[in-house]
């Protein structure tokens, strides 16, 4: 797993939650919530943990947590949701995460004009967010809502309307960040340039999967190309 950086969020988030110190791995399954079907390569990120994993082929995981955290989850062509780990899910150990497909994945949109995949996914998450702050109040964290984006903020927990609606956008953009990664680190590519297939393609990406910011620096396939070769040959001297 990845380490998130999540360094605007840090006080709010404490604030949001009051959370047990004890942590375990729990398990998990992410499915089409049209389809009930599985979705493979969602990442799914602990937001209080600041740490990142990605579904295997049949959409199950295992992320480290505690009862109060918040996570978030989303995949290529689907509307992004958070959720709180509530006391109960955190004792039985297993999470069900629905998402639901953007239009795009709906209609099989064709990528027209000067906008790929992502920046059309993109514009539509974000219409869904705005509409959800500007014309009604964000739900209090409690659980994944029908919304696309159940942004875990209670609009009672601060003075100012302004001040809430910019940590809501915050963890907005952390999200967003989350898939623009997804999109550029995806199977397709670097399947491409590794002998690795289904879960084991997956578990390698999930070891190295690159940082946000990195990824803007490095927007070229050739970059990407450096950086898998650079990940198979530390872990084939790992490996003796």
């Amino acid at each position: 797993m990845k380490l998130f950086s999540f360094t605007l969020l840090t006080g709010l988030l404490l604030s949001l939650t009051t959370f047990s110190q004890t942590k375990k791995s729990i398990s998990g399954s992410v499915v089409d919530k049209n389809e009930n079907t599985p979705v493979r390569m969602a990442s799914i990120t602990n937001i209080s943990l600041g740490k990142t994993t990605v579904s295997r082929t049949n959409g199950t995981f295992e992320i480290e947590a505690a009862t109060g955290h918040i996570i978030a989850f989303s995949a290529n062509g689907f509307y992004a949701d958070t959720l709180v780990l509530r006391e109960e899910t955190y004792l039985s150990g297993m999470l069900m995460l629905t998402l639901r497909p953007l239009p795009s994945t709906l209609t099989n949109v064709t990528v027209v004009g000067s906008m790929n995949a992502y920046q059309m996914d993109s514009v539509e998450r974000r219409k869904s967010f705005l509409q959800d702050v500007g014309e009604k109040p964000i739900p209090t964290v409690s659980k994944a809502t029908d919304l696309g984006f159940g942004v875990g903020v209670s609009l009672d927990r601060w003075s100012k309307k302004e001040k809430r609606e910019r940590k809501a956008r915050d963890i907005f953009e952390m999200m967003e960040e989350e898939a623009y990664v997804n999109y550029r680190w995806n199977e397709e590519v670097v399947g491409k340039y590794t002998t690795f297939k289904l879960d084991e393609l997956i578990e390698f990406m999930d070891r190295n999967r690159p940082q946000y910011l990195w990824l803007r620096k490095n927007p070229d396939e050739e970059a990407l190309l450096y950086y898998i070769n650079t990940a198979l040959k530390k872990e084939k001297k790992k490996k003796g």
